[in-house]
């Protein structure tokens, strides 16, 4: 009987947080040995309302319950037949937890089978996450919560011991994310039925239903806010200002991650430097439906670059530090690992049980062998010059897309265009001699672009340019504009085109000097 009378009682927890009056209760506790001195000097001693005091008298009863097997009938005992003050009501409400202490309704409700949010309803709480954790006063919903089934105890003491209003209402927001669908679906429902926050119950409601009459310019802007904070939360690169879209090769990309719906396994997007593999990647995860229904886990964008000594070895130290980052970004309880065996382990662990159905992209991979350290059977997507990291990685569904083509002549003139503030027509015909002489590379267009961009108009700017280019004179064409955003931060062209090749072992130069780039 003990353990159903648990569950009546956190069925009935709102309405007793409402009802009872711990000030008076907590005596008539103390002298049935319900409640010590300590524990009632504790309760009176915090700064909380009447509702938050009886919260915390309620868990106290229910974690002695632990090791105190009849203390659940003693407590409503006291309630029914010596704490008087509550009249008729209250002997009804002790009535009521018996009852519903062998309703089968109850019962299934505390015993919520594992699960996930679906999509949509991940959606709901990342487009709205701001709202509620401005707007949402916790103390006016945990009780509710808790009866509900959707918060355990200790998670309601979690969020209570947030510092502040945002903080608490953040907590709330991320244990609900890790709830199953049923508790979501409890959770709006609480919010719908309360005044205050019937319109922010409603908006979680509306993302998630896709499917059903919304107007198409309402969903237009669900699916902007859910695609802009899923990528943010992953540390995608945002859009730069000053883009062309490659409608053909992202969508290539699409389709080739749509394949990992089902299975974990591998996209290698590989090529010559300077081609937009990096832009092309991020481009292509910035859509809703492929993150809601093939990664709804939700995308993790790290950054790898060089990880390789002098001497070409891999540097041991430096990926194992990217590893522990990683770790740390996607759960900071957990210790960073020691060695790289541990950190591979840990974060498998970490993606397989807290973002599942997640995807970890990895760019500008230098070697395989630094690829193999990522390889913790979820679905990855990689950037590389090398195309051996395709053939060397083990996955159910391994493919791959070479980006072998730079920008065609109309989509290098609409670069160049783009930085200069100029339609593609505004422009001098010394642009398609610079089209020409860049042979497609938004990289080398994108530098032009920014050198052009102090003086667009001067006519001896652009044929010094274009003569340079044909001489290959590369060298002498200096940076003087800002262009730290596309990250080619060095003082001549020649130095931001070759920055990557010195570094690189001789084995893996081939195919990545500026002649090559720019045309024998």
């Amino acid at each position: 009987m003990e353990n159903k009378l648990r569950y009546g009682l956190l069925a009935n927890h709102g309405v007793l947080v409402i009802k009872l009056d711990p000030t008076a209760i907590m005596p008539f506790l103390v002298s049935e040995g319900l409640l010590s001195l300590d524990e009632k000097q504790v309760i009176d001693s915090t700064k909380a309302t009447g509702g938050e005091k009886t919260d915390g008298l309620l868990t106290i009863i229910h974690r002695r319950a632990v090791a105190d097997d009849g203390i659940y009938e003693r407590f409503l005992k006291v309630l029914d037949d010596e704490f008087l003050s509550g009249g008729q009501y209250l002997h009804e409400l002790v009535s009521k937890v018996y009852d519903d202490s062998s309703s089968p309704g109850v019962l299934e409700r505390y015993h919520v089978q594992p699960g996930h949010l679906d999509p949509n309803q991940k959606a709901a709480i990342l487009s709205n996450e701001e709202a509620l954790v401005s707007s949402l006063n916790v103390d006016d919903v945990l009780a509710d919560m808790v009866s509900l089934g959707v918060l355990s105890l200790d998670e309601n003491e979690v969020i209570r011991s947030g510092a502040t209003f945002r903080d608490r209402a953040r907590r709330l927001v991320q244990i609900i994310y890790r709830k199953s669908s049923q508790q979501f679906v409890h959770f709006v429902q609480t919010l719908v039925a309360h005044d205050v926050y019937s319109a922010l119950g409603q908006r979680l409601l509306m993302v998630g239903e896709t499917n059903k009459g919304f107007e198409a310019a309402s969903q237009g802007e669900c699916d902007r806010k859910y695609v802009a904070e899923v990528l943010k939360r992953g540390h995608v690169p945002p859009r730069h200002s000053v883009f062309v879209d490659r409608p053909d090769m992202i969508q290539s990309i699409r389709s080739q991650l749509s394949q990992l719906k089902e299975t974990d396994g591998w996209v290698v997007v590989h090529g010559m430097a300077g081609f937009g593999k990096t832009i092309l990647a991020a481009e292509a995860i910035r859509h809703a439906s492929l993150l809601r229904d093939v990664f709804p886990g939700g995308v993790h964008w790290l950054p790898v670059g060089q990880m390789v000594t002098k001497d070409g070895d891999i540097d041991q130290a430096k990926l194992l530090t990217r590893l522990q980052n990683l770790i740390v970004r996607l759960d900071d309880e957990v210790a960073r690992p020691p060695n790289l065996e541990a950190a591979t382990n840990t974060l498998q662990k970490i993606l397989s049980e807290k973002y599942p159905r997640c995807l970890l992209v990895l760019d500008d991979i230098w070697s395989p062998e630094v690829a193999l350290a990522f390889s913790v059977r979820c679905c990855t997507m990689v950037t590389s010059r090398n195309s051996a990291v395709a053939s060397m990685v083990q996955a159910p569904i391994v493919s791959s897309m070479e980006i072998s083509t730079g920008f065609s002549e109309e989509e290098g003139k609409l670069l160049l265009a783009q930085w200069l503030n100029r339609r593609p027509s505004q422009l001098p015909k010394e642009a398609d001699s610079v089209i020409e002489c860049c042979r497609g590379s938004p990289m080398v267009i994108a530098l032009i672009g920014a050198i052009l961009k102090k003086n667009p108009d001067s006519e001896r700017k652009w044929k010094l340019i274009v003569e340079k280019l044909k001489k290959k004179h590369f060298h002498s064409i200096k940076l003087h504009a800002p262009v730290n955003e596309w990250s080619y931060q060095h003082a001549t062209l020649n130095a931001s085109i070759e920055l990557s090749v010195e570094n690189l072992p001789p084995r893996l130069q081939v195919n990545c000097n500026l002649q090559q780039i720019m045309g024998s």
